[in-house]
């Protein structure tokens, strides 16, 4: 998939009145990027990896890739990627205290032509204090998800010939219904 970019911007004249630009360009360049938390607790790990190809091709020696977190208390911090393969970034955040981790991941440098780019992808992470268990829910109520299943699967909305249709794309309904039975009991 092409990415694409547009720019605004005024070009100054000698005259009074005011011109204006568009600059529209293409570029294979990709940047992706991905987390994985080694955990939701503080203390542990947010593992972090991008990829950075043009025209599939490893871009390397020509970006730097770095990630920006924005940590629950509010301050900020720096992680500077390192290069394990060719295009391939990795860096770590520790989660040293409880909340909500905001991630921009951002990658600067030069096309194969020589052409500056940036790319930039943000993530979530998110930390539990130690020993926390979340709630499931609220005790002694059902799950809202069971109701609405069980009205879909109800046999005033999931009539014979729909039954039938769903039986040729090799689903069960008969199973899944008890299925949904055991997993909603009251």
């Amino acid at each position: 998939m092409l990415g694409r970019t547009w720019c605004r911007g005024k070009i100054p004249t000698p005259w009074t009145w005011s011109s204006e630009a568009r600059t529209h360009s293409q570029t294979d360049l990709q940047f992706k990027a991905n987390w994985e938390q080694t955990g939701s607790y503080v203390g542990d790990l947010v593992a972090l990896r991008a990829t950075l190809r043009e025209y599939e091709v490893p871009v390397e020696n020509l970006a730097k890739v770095w990630a920006e977190a924005t940590l629950p208390d509010g301050s900020t911090e720096t992680m500077t990627f390192v290069g394990v393969n060719p295009g391939q970034f990795e860096g770590e955040l520790a989660m040293a205290i409880s909340g909500l981790y905001t991630i921009r991941m951002r990658a600067q440098g030069a096309t194969f032509r020589g052409s500056r780019f940036e790319r930039e992808q943000t993530f979530t992470a998110s930390a539990y204090p130690a020993g926390y268990v979340p709630p499931s829910g609220h005790e002694g109520e059902r799950p809202v998800f069971c109701e609405v299943l069980e009205c879909l699967l109800g046999r005033d909305v999931l009539t014979e010939r729909a039954t039938a249709w769903i039986k040729d794309w090799g689903i069960d309904v008969d199973r899944l219904r008890k299925c949904v039975a055991q997993h909603c009991e009251e």
